[in-house]
């Protein structure tokens, strides 16, 4: 038997268990049973948002939690009883995800009848409910036998409970009398309970959902911890929910989840904030309309992605701004007028300082003696309104902090803000980002203009992305500094020169902050000389030179100022030197040092994320690399830093989903990146990952374009190798992509000439297309080139990426059919980027079909085109299609049907045998005395009346029907290099 479930209506509370009225969720009046309404809670959850991407009607997002709770399911039916912990947030989405998933048991076309699960499940609920200090006893047990009388009748539930039966009636005396030795009523009902679920289990698979565990009563929690490993192999699947942020440290539930927690079959599961992506899903659907980029920025970060914070401030997007609606700003006080008065102004305190304040900055802006402000933060802490961070703060969700923040009175409001602007002029360490920023940003909020715009001009536009104003502002200020101005002025500002020069990627920069670094006296403060080295290290290691010395001398300075996120950056920038130089494993273990000294700055953090991710990518840890910048992405959000940070963080993020072939992911974090029209590097980083995907999609036009913008990088004198080595790459891509061998040749001259300059890892992909390119060379060219090829692989550096592309050098060195199967099994057992598998099965599939290994040749083939498929390498997928069709071979679709060409025009086959035969629009233009944009049309027309997407696979239809005969083609299967 099965129960039509419904889901809760939009406007239900949190706590208050709202479910479809009937008697299946009422409980009778009783002295051991009635159970009272759950309060309001204070933070309801919002309605859930129709989206298939969640994998359920009514759900977006949530697609993980859906699944483990139905794996859950099928596990009870084959190895017993489970027990599942749901928790999170109030405005989470348990209950939504709950319901999502027991709704999906009734046998409804998006449920487990569709999914290949069994629909016969049968789901009871019940209800906690708080009372005083402790929940109703056995308030949501109640709720849940309620449940099963209706569906299965009082008789059948009395004979399931068997001798015990008896224990029921301390729960349900109008079912049967309770006991008259109450000495054993526990045990009684207890095993009662266990052998009436275990008994209906029998009729098919159970589910028990108990709601709201954090205000169950004692006696429910252990009759639930008796459960657990009483009911050993039946069938059933129990889904407790429970608030996270209702559990303070002497929470009677903590213990209790600790104690099963470490059960056999008891699964926690967590249910976070909602990613971006669906945040901008919840938020279409709420709104009707596609909100624009920065309204679903501004929503999932104030929001936190909790589906009840997103669809309140909607309402507020919808009227074109994101302003906190009044229903949202007074759930979110309640939590906060639950405190002391004087907790409340410790937290207005902390609320002023921004998300995440220091302790040590709280102790000195505070009024309070230490030992009232840990009471007082304590009190907060036990509230759930702060969380402990290392040594400071949190807000448990940014909204809580708004709302602290705009309490205060307007006096209040402007003191508290002059009086930490004053103290970080004092102590700039205790800043929790950027210090000139912060203090810009106090001073400002005090209403002192004159010291918010000198203090602006110091931290300048840098942070906003305005790098070239930023860069003339630094120049004026430098111009106006006297020659007896204070030595800090002057080199301040020379470090800020050299910083806004790299940026632009413009020369200068590492002799700009050379002079800095010679202007500091001898005894300058340790905190002081770290940091102007630490700039120079950087700044040089990014302009090509072997800055190792001077970053270990910033290393010894920063050691030396007791300053643990001083030291964090000096180590990170030592890291990045000892990476790009080869010597990797060193430079990672300095990159993870700088993490773990960096907790607590977030400005420290930025970096370690930037630069930990950008190391982890060049040794082919791609999905960390993922992880890593992905963090990074949403720190720089929290500080508003989109443009800048960001946007870095998008492209070190969009590399290596390139390289693991989440090429459509990519693509949407590069264009979203550069809508917000990003710093010169960040934007060049991000362009030119954006002309590589161009042209591996069959874009080339495109690709050529974008190429056209920094096309002065290879050719000017390199002030940015890691990027100038980036264009080379794509323009000889290029250029073999039109079969130019002597453009490409060219270019590679050029990086032959820089190769000390440029990241090691980087150097062998270069070698691999210069090796591509000594193959592809006029008879006369290949020898001198092949041995340059080699002797730049002999001298090169060893690092993590030689293993990845040597063989693939080699097998291009040597072009034989035992080369390339060996590189072709490396693929399938190492991770390598995704692009090269399908061009190795290409290479080896061509020797093998000239050997006339015809099952070998389909195998490799089938593959690669199955995987330049789903990479979308449109002109990859459109050569191995190709080379199957001249072969004859059968099992890799092509594209189009036998006979297609009949539907063309006899212009449109003179067009087809010309493509056919590789040449481009513009000669076939000249060949047929027609325009170049005619001739455009034409190959257009084409491709719509073959239904295929791309030229070469229009060329493998014409070769499949005897479209070219003998005379036009070579007449045999030859290999030919594909250029």
């Amino acid at each position: 038997m099965v129960r039509q479930l419904n889901p809760r209506s939009a406007g239900s509370s949190p706590g208050s268990g709202a479910r479809p009225a009937g008697p299946t969720s009422t409980v009778p009046p009783g002295p051991t049973s009635t159970v009272p309404p759950g309060p309001t809670s204070t933070v309801p959850p919002g309605p859930a948002a129709t989206a298939p991407s969640g994998g359920a009607p009514g759900l977006v997002g949530r697609r993980a939690e859906l699944d483990r709770l139905r794996d859950l399911l099928s596990e009870v039916g084959r190895d017993g009883s489970r027990l599942a912990l749901v928790g999170g947030d109030a405005g989470s989405g348990k209950t939504t995800v709950v319901d999502a998933f027991v709704g999906g048991l009734s046998g409804s076309p998006a449920g487990p009848a569709a999914a290949g699960r069994d629909p016969g499940a049968q789901v009871i609920r019940g209800q906690c409910v708080p009372l005083g200090g402790d929940g109703l006893p056995y308030a949501p047990i109640v709720g849940a036998l309620r449940e099963l009388i209706v569906r299965h009748g009082r008789d059948q539930v009395l004979e399931w409970a068997g001798a015990s039966r008896v224990g029921l009636g301390a729960l349900l005396p109008d079912l049967v009398a309770p006991p008259a030795e109450p000495e054993a009523l526990r045990l009684q009902l207890f095993e009662a309970v266990a052998r009436l679920w275990e008994s209906a289990a029998q009729t098919g698979a159970l589910v028990v959902v108990i709601e709201d565990l954090h205000w169950a009563d004692e006696s429910t929690r252990h009759l639930l911890r008796f459960l657990t490993g009483a009911l050993s192999d039946a069938p059933v699947l129990v889904v407790a929910t429970y608030r996270t942020d209702e559990l303070d440290r002497r929470h009677p539930l903590r213990p209790f989840l600790a104690e099963v927690g470490r059960l056999a079959g008891v699964t926690r599961l967590e249910i976070g904030g909602l990613a971006r992506p669906e945040v901008a899903e919840l938020l279409t659907r709420l709104l009707g309309r596609t909100p624009s980029a920065v309204a679903i920025d501004l929503v999932h970060r104030r929001s936190e992605g909790l589906p009840y914070f997103v669809t309140e401030l909607a309402s507020s997007t919808a009227r074109g701004c994101v302003d906190m609606p009044d229903t949202l700003r007074d759930a979110l006080n309640v939590r906060i007028q639950r405190l002391s008065d004087r907790a409340q102004e410790t937290l207005q305190v902390a609320a002023v300082a921004g998300p995440r304040v220091e302790h040590a900055l709280l102790e000195q802006v505070s009024d309070r003696t230490p030992a009232e402000l840990d009471t007082d933060l304590r009190e907060a802490v036990d509230a759930g309104v702060l969380v402990v961070d290392d040594d400071g703060y949190v807000f448990r969700h940014a909204l809580l902090r708004e709302v602290a923040h705009e309490d205060m009175l307007p006096g209040r409001h402007t003191r508290l803000h002059a009086r930490l602007a004053a103290l970080l002029e004092e102590r700039p360490s205790l800043a929790p980002g950027t210090a000139s920023v912060e203090i810009a940003h106090h001073w400002s909020a005090a209403h002192d203009a004159d010291k918010a715009f000198r203090w602006s001009l110091t931290a300048a536009a840098r942070d906003a992305g305005e790098i070239e104003r930023s860069l003339a502002l630094t120049k004026q200020a430098l111009a106006e500094t006297p020659d007896d101005a204070p030595v800090a002025d002057r080199v301040r500002r020379w470090t800020e020169r050299g910083q806004r020069l790299s940026s632009l990627m413009r020369p200068g920069a590492a002799e700009a902050l050379q002079t800095a670094a010679d202007l500091l006296p001898a005894d300058a403060e340790p905190k002081a000389r770290a940091k102007v080295l630490n700039q120079l290290a950087m700044v040089a290691t990014l302009a090509g030179d072997d800055a190792t010395r001077v970053a270990r001398e910033a290393v010894a300075a920063a050691v030396a100022s007791v300053s643990p996120v001083t030291e964090s950056h000096a180590r990170n920038t030592l890291g990045v030197c000892l990476v790009i130089r080869g010597d990797e494993d060193a430079g990672l273990e300095q990159l993870v040092r700088a993490g773990e000294l960096g907790r607590g700055s977030r400005g420290a953090m930025l970096r370690f994320h930037i630069n930990y991710s950008d190391a982890l990518h060049l040794v082919g840890r791609y999905a960390e690399a993922v992880e890593q910048a992905m963090a990074g992405v949403e720190v720089a959000a929290d500080l508003g830093l989109e443009r800048s940070t960001g946007a870095m963080l998008a492209g070190n993020a969009a590399e290596p989903l390139l390289a693991l072939g989440e090429w459509d992911r990519a693509s949407q974090l590069i264009e979203r990146s550069l809508e917000l029209d990003p710093a010169a590097h960040h934007r060049a980083h991000l362009r030119l990952l954006q002309c590589w995907l161009r042209l591996m999609t069959g874009r080339p036009e495109e690709a050529e374009m974008i190429l056209t913008e920094f096309r002065g990088l290879i050719s000017g004198p390199q002030v940015a190798p890691q990027y100038a080595s980036q264009v080379i790459r794509l323009d000889v891509e290029l250029a073999l992509a039109a079969g130019d061998v002597d453009r490409a040749w060219a270019d590679l001259e050029i990086a032959f000439a820089h190769w000390d300059r440029y990241h090691l890892a980087h150097c062998y992909p270069l070698l691999w297309l210069a090796a591509r390119t000594a193959g592809s060379s006029d008879p006369a060219a290949v020898g001198p080139r092949v041995a340059r090829v080699r002797s730049l692989l002999g001298a090169t550096r060893p690092v993590r990426a030689r293993q990845i592309w040597a063989p693939v050098i080699e097998a291009e060195l040597a072009d034989t059919a035992e080369a390339w199967q060996e590189v072709w099994e490396r693929t399938t057992t190492t991770e390598t980027p995704s692009s090269l598998r399908p061009y190795v099965g290409e290479r080896l599939a061509q020797h093998l079909v000239a050997r006339r290994e015809r099952g070998e040749a389909r195998a490799v083939l089938t593959a690669a085109i199955e995987v330049a498929d789903r990479l979308g390498a449109a002109p990859l997928r459109s050569r191995l299609a190709g080379l199957s069709v001249r072969a004859g071979l059968q099992g890799a679709a092509v594209g189009g049907t036998a006979g297609a060409l009949t539907g063309l025009t006899a212009r449109e086959r003179e067009v087809l045998r010309l493509v056919a035969a590789g040449r481009t629009n513009g000669e076939i233009g000249t060949q047929l005395f027609i325009s170049t944009k005619t001739a455009s049309v034409h190959v257009s027309n084409i491709l719509a009346k073959l239904g295929v997407g791309a030229r070469g696979e229009a060329a493998a239809i014409a070769y499949r029907d005897g479209l070219l005969d003998e005379s036009e083609t070579d007449g045999t299967l030859a290999r030919r290099r594909p250029a």
